[in-house]
């Protein structure tokens, strides 16, 4: 009975350390896909404006099959693990306008409008053992096609929309 009991403890805190090791792994890989995203998103060339909204933007070596363009560059992010293989695209969404009330000199309220393309970066990580999706979202300031924001991030499947 002795030796069931301990049978059964060791292979408890087999499993325990197993999922630990799968979460650190999953984190891991997490990290980088924000890595790819947050170097995507520095780029104002990777969000093409000129395009409709729903156009799906690949790097040329891409997997996808519902790509509209493949250009988008390789990014900048190392990784340790040459296990991983990843794949990301940048999508097109709809336009944002904001009003906006300052003061002008003279005391005056002013009122502009700026105009904002959105979009959204996804990324996928995989491995043999896990897979993680992120998406970045990003609004692009119209009028300084320059000026780049950062939105919001999420994980599907994890996180609501």
């Amino acid at each position: 009975m002795l030796a069931l009991v301990t049978a059964t403890l060791v292979q408890t805190a087999t499993q325990q350390l197993h999922m630990a090791g799968n979460d650190q792994f999953r984190t891991l890989m997490r990290q980088y896909a924000q890595s790819v995203a947050a170097a995507l998103a520095k780029n104002q060339h990777n969000f093409q404006l000129d395009k409709p909204v729903g156009h799906v933007n690949c790097p040329p070596a891409s997997g996808q099959f519902d790509c509209d363009s493949r250009t988008l560059p390789a990014p900048n992010v190392q990784v340790d693990i040459a296990t991983l293989a990843f794949d990301y695209r940048v999508v097109r969404h709809a336009v944002f306008r904001s009003t906006l009330s300052r003061p002008s000199s003279e005391d005056e309220e002013h009122t502009g409008v700026n105009v904002f393309a959105t979009f959204e970066i996804e990324v996928r990580v995989n491995s043999s053992a896990a897979s993680v999706h992120v998406v970045q979202g990003v609004a692009v300031d119209v009028q300084s096609p320059t000026t780049i924001y950062r939105t919001h991030w999420r994980e599907p499947g994890v996180d609501p929309l």
